[in-house]
């Protein structure tokens, strides 16, 4: 399924806010978007302008892309996007811990909330090292994240 271009903003509001993508991935698909419609929405002209601009100017701009949005698409995408990065060698706890904080203050599909609660809780008791190794979490949360991979967006990954 081809995510709309409502979808595609989502995603760049996720990852922003779970820094796991950066603003200049989300300015140079606004960019592509102009480049390739006639009659671009105000929306996409700002979101190429705003390089400079705070994040949170960034995330309301995305927040105002028009479009229709694919039910838990953008969450999906940001999770493939998470496998990607954990597979580029990122330390779990780097994305385990912001995409369990989002999944507290956005709408995640229920399975992923619970799964994430259940990892972020797996990853504290293995840190107080009362039940489990770090390296069983990281095996947990990749093979979560993995059931995700084919709906990674084709950006590049955030520099470490």
């Amino acid at each position: 399924m081809q995510p709309t271009r409502n979808d595609m903003a989502e995603f760049f509001r996720l990852a922003l806010n779970a820094q796991l993508s950066d603003v200049t991935s989300a300015v140079r698909w606004a960019e592509s978007i102009v480049a390739a419609d006639a009659t671009p929405h105000i929306a996409f002209i700002e979101l190429c302008i705003s390089a400079a601009q705070p994040v949170s100017t960034i995330l309301s701009l995305l927040a105002d892309v028009p479009g229709d949005r694919t039910a838990d698409l953008p969450v999906k995408m940001l999770l493939g996007h998470a496998f990607r990065l954990l597979e580029s060698k990122a330390f779990p706890e780097q994305l385990l811990l912001p995409l369990y904080q989002l999944s507290r203050i956005e709408m995640f599909p229920d399975e992923v909330e619970y799964e994430l609660d259940r990892l972020d809780d797996a990853y504290y008791l293995a840190l107080d090292r009362t039940y489990g190794t770090m390296a069983d979490v990281a095996q947990k949360f990749s093979k979560f994240l993995a059931n995700y991979e084919r709906y990674a967006p084709d950006i590049p990954l955030k520099p470490k």
